[in-house]
């Protein structure tokens, strides 16, 4: 129904989960998630409106929305990755290129975030175990 198109066009609600947990296990990594403290990231937004625009064929528009996108969230891999594939297509090569770092980048950095994650909920997780000096 609607709410689907509505998560689809959005990222869905395990890319919001993650964000939502990730920024209240590690301290200063929500920042910038959602910058007006509203239910949904700008960002996601953004990249919902640029894969509508994308679908009617409006590659400049598309091209905008992604970087504001990119603006509000310069650590989204989604963000940096669209952006690379729409150089692509217009056929430029310097900025694809340069998108792709950008995303490389905020992948391993997404990655390390959510290694910090799990160790977090591990971490908490695991019983302590009194050893024979703690008593």
């Amino acid at each position: 129904g609607a709410w689907a198109g509505t998560m689809w066009a959005l990222g869905g609600s395990s890319v919001l989960a993650k964000h939502a947990l990730a920024s209240l296990l590690i301290p200063g990594r929500g920042q910038g998630m959602v910058p007006d403290g509203g239910l949904f990231a700008k960002s996601a937004t953004l990249l919902g409106l640029a894969r509508a625009l994308e679908a009617q064929g409006n590659l400049e528009e598309t091209r905008q929305q992604l970087e504001f996108a990119e603006r509000f969230d310069p650590d989204n891999p989604t963000a940096h990755y669209r952006l690379w594939q729409l150089h692509q297509k217009r056929g430029d090569a310097s900025a694809a290129a340069e998108e792709l770092k950008k995303f490389e980048q905020a992948t391993n950095e997404q990655r390390d975030t959510w290694r910090e994650v799990e160790k977090a909920v591990r971490g908490s997780a695991e019983p302590e175990i009194e050893g024979p000096d703690d008593s």
